[in-house]
C-alpha cells in the first residue's frame, strides 16, 4: 500500500500516476531468470514480469488520449483495457515469445488501438446538438 502525500491531489488518474511511480521498473540484468521463472509458474515472476510493462501502458494511454480525434476515451479506461490485455495473453506470451515483455507491450498497444478506434464509439457520449444545429428534444416518459 502506498502512503499518499497530503498535498497529492485525489483525483484517480493522479493516484495512478503516483502509484506507478512506485512500481518496478523494466527488469534489470536477472530479466531472463524472471522469465524462466514466470514460465515454471512462479507467481510472484509472473506478476513482476506484467508489474514491468504497466508504464509503457500508461504512456501509450496519455499518447493516445492526446491524439486520436475522438476524444471519447478515458485515460483510466484506456490503462484498464490495456491492463487487461496483459494479464489475459500472459500465458501465451510466455509459451510463444522469446521476450515475453516486448510481446506483452504489442499487445497491450493493439488493444487499446482497437479501443480508440473501433469501439469507442459504442458508448458515445450525448451530443448537445444534433446535426442541423438544434438542441435534441425531451419528451417526458409519462
Amino acid at each position: 500500500m502506498v502512503d499518499y502525500p497530503r498535498e497529492l491531489s485525489l483525483l484517480s488518474d493522479r493516484l495512478y500516476a503516483y502509484e506507478l511511480f512506485f512500481a518496478p521498473h523494466e527488469p534489470s540484468e536477472d530479466h531472463h531468470h524472471i522469465i524462466e521463472r514466470a514460465r515454471q509458474g512462479d507467481q510472484q515472476a509472473r506478476e513482476q514480469l506484467l508489474l514491468s510493462c504497466l508504464r509503457y501502458v500508461s504512456k501509450v494511454a496519455a499518447t493516445f488520449i492526446k491524439t486520436m480525434p475522438h476524444g471519447l476515451d478515458e485515460y483510466l479506461d484506456l490503462v484498464g483495457v490495456g491492463n487487461l490485455a496483459l494479464v489475459e495473453k500472459l500465458d501465451e506470451a510466455l509459451k510463444r515469445a522469446n521476450e515475453p515483455a516486448a510481446y506483452l507491450r504489442v499487445i497491450a498497444h493493439r488493444a487499446m488501438w482497437d479501443q480508440c478506434v473501433y469501439r469507442s464509439w459504442l458508448v458515445s457520449l450525448p451530443m448537445h446538438k444534433d446535426a442541423r444545429g438544434k438542441s435534441p428534444s425531451v419528451q417526458s416518459l409519462e
